[in-house]
């Protein structure tokens, strides 16, 4: 695939446009229907009751409902006599509601298959008095899933396909992601306004068509990711076959199983084709490209399981407190799926920040290591206490085992935090492990065997492979010592014009508006002093250096210049050594053409 030109450009251009006015209209129109629903409290809070998908009951909202029996799990059979399906969540809703004050009749389905019917009474009150210990109001999961779905499935990709479109519009594949982005931010707008497939016309299939696009671009734009070439026959076979797949499933209405394992299938073979491409690229732009599109779907995979586990306490809570909790952490958990699929190709193909994919990546793994490991010191040692509790104490310990569970994790996070951090490092941020660790030795060797110039040469080159910089250079006072990947005259004309003269200690300069040498390592060590700067270009994407970047660099730069004063002495040293021989050597030269003269003098006297 080309980027696009000519009149395939001016016709994908109007068909971009009309998708942005159409998901802006459609993100105006579902604010309504997003404002109804997070402002109604559902009918059966105020009856002391949760309801999940319609019928199926979750925990009770307090006591007085739980007195009655009710309890999660139970399945609503009947509301004052009326039968109730799974189906019609609206009539469910129609006929829980009712005045402040009044009772209702509910025919309760036990999971032992026993039925019940009780007689509950309407009250506002109950749901705020259970909710008020947590710091929720009621309906806070109501307002997490309508203003988050909003965020994350219209709004940020409407935003990512804007800046997409304005920054990258005549890349190869940025004008597909955003047309994509856009598809997707329509659909989600249409359904959370109340739109579906329902009904015949033009606009029911207006409909269709953004659902198929949004669905399947993502699949064939992963098949060609990241430069708009097809890196097998499968990966070819995967962009013709997903939006005739998809086509099949939207118009069809197969969904259930069977759809979503084509779906899951599809998205599976796409992350596979990208993949297999990267293991077979150099690396570069497009490698760090592709790592992190490999990267929020290694994210969006996690938070789809961290979602899929959460339902599971959920279902088996019986606090409403922790239920609304579990709820809101679930909504937000699910939200940020889309985002991260928006953020990762928005940053990918805007090409900005490239290099922090090492970073990001190592940050996650921490925190998410460190959280998890946390929860599980807490929960076995509550455990642990709780059954010592029991053995030796006769009783139980309740919140003392709480109590010293945190104590216990809280003493431990620090020790937990640095196996932690030391495992991602050397995993994920090797480069900058080595350059911290290999560097020093590298330079203790070479400063005793090696000229000042190879040796500034051999750390420059493990500097720029280290922290990914485009190009950099060693000064020392005015004079350029080493170069790598610019122009030594170059430099000697950045130096008339930029550097100022080095006279102490100076510290790490910054400047994010110097095209050549944003950054400036000043070569300073201890009872050496200030020698001159180490200068570094940005990295290849243009971007900036992180802060773990700039710390070892400073961490690696007394034992560089230190390096270097050693080299720079012996050299001295030799140099002030070969020209004293030298200046011997012509002495001795000039007595043995005495001597021979005097002796050539001594022969012609003898005879």
């Amino acid at each position: 695939m080309a980027p696009l030109t000519g009149r395939p450009r001016l016709l994908f251009l109007a068909v971009w446009w009309t998708m942005l006015v159409a998901a802006s209209i459609a993100m105006m129109a579902s604010l309504p229907a997003t404002y109804r629903y997070i402002t109604t409290v559902p009918p059966a809070i105020n009856l002391g009751l949760t309801t999940m998908n319609g019928v199926h009951l979750g925990p009770a909202v307090d006591s007085v409902a739980a007195k009655t029996g009710i309890a999660n799990g139970d399945l609503l059979v009947a509301v004052d006599g009326r039968p109730v399906t799974e189906a019609d969540w609206a009539t469910v809703d129609r006929l829980l509601d009712g005045a402040i004050g009044s009772q209702v009749a509910l025919t309760i389905r036990k999971p032992s298959g026993e039925q019940v019917t009780r007689t509950l009474t309407r009250d506002p009150e109950l749901a705020r008095r259970a909710l008020r210990p947590y710091a929720l109001f009621p309906g806070a999961s109501r307002w997490a899933f309508g203003l988050l779905n909003l965020i994350s499935y219209s709004l940020v990709p409407w935003v990512c396909a804007l800046l997409l479109m304005l920054r990258r519009g005549r890349d190869t594949l940025a004008p597909w992601t955003s047309l994509m982005l856009l598809c997707g931010a329509t659909a989600a707008a249409v359904f959370s306004s109340g739109g579906s497939m329902g009904g015949s016309g033009l606009a029911s299939i207006a409909i269709g068509a953004i659902n198929i696009l949004s669905a399947s671009l993502p699949v064939m734009i992963l098949a060609i990711f990241p430069d708009g070439r097809f890196a097998s026959r499968w990966s070819a076979l995967l962009f013709v076959a997903a939006p005739i797949l998809f086509g099949i499933l939207v118009f069809t209405d197969v969904f259930g199983a069977l759809g979503g394992a084509i779906e899951i299938s599809l998205y599976l073979l796409a992350v596979a084709a990208i993949f297999v491409r990267a293991r077979g690229l150099p690396a570069g732009t497009e490698r760090q490209q592709i790592r992190w599109a490999l990267f929020g779907f290694a994210a969006m995979v996690a938070a789809f399981c961290l979602n899929a586990a959460l339902n599971y306490p959920i279902e088996a809570a019986t606090d409403y407190g922790v239920y609304a909790w579990l709820t809101v952490v679930a909504v937000a958990v699910q939200s940020m799926t889309n985002i991260l699929f928006c953020l990762v190709f928005t940053i990918s193909l805007l090409r900005y920040r490239l290099f922090d994919v090492d970073a990001t990546i190592s940050n996650s793994v921490v925190y998410g290591g460190l959280t998890l490991g946390m929860v599980g010191i807490f929960a076995a040692s509550e455990k642990l206490i709780e059954a010592i509790g029991e053995e030796y104490l006769g009783r139980s310990t309740g919140a003392l085992a709480s109590g010293l569970a945190a104590a216990m994790a809280a003493m431990l996070i620090v020790p937990v935090h640095h196996r932690v951090s030391d495992w991602v490092e050397k995993r994920f941020r090797s480069g900058l492990v080595q350059l911290r660790r290999g560097l020093p030795l590298l330079v203790g060797d070479l400063r005793e065997t090696s000229s000042a110039e190879i040796l500034a040469n051999a750390a420059l080159a493990r500097i720029e492979d280290g922290v990914r910089a485009s190009h950099g250079a060693v000064v020392i006072g005015d004079a350029v010592l080493a170069v790598r990947d610019i122009d030594g005259a170059a430099v000697e004309a950045w130096l008339t014009r930029r550097m100022a003269p080095v006279d102490g200690p100076a510290k790490m300069q910054i400047d994010r508006t110097d095209p050549l040498f944003p950054l400036r390592i000043p070569l300073h060590a201890e009872a050496v002093g200030a020698m001159g700067w180490l200068l570094l270009g940005a990295r290849p994407d243009g971007s900036f250096y992180g802060r773990d970047e700039r710390e070892t660099l400073e961490d690696i730069v007394d034992p560089t210049a230190r390096g270097l004063a050693v080299a720079m002495e012996r050299e001295r040293r030799i140099a002030a050594q070969d020209t004293r021989f030298k200046l011997l050597s012509a002495e001795i030269d000039a007595l043995r053409t005495i001597v021979k003269k005097l002796e050539g003098q001594a022969s012609e006297a003898g005879a």
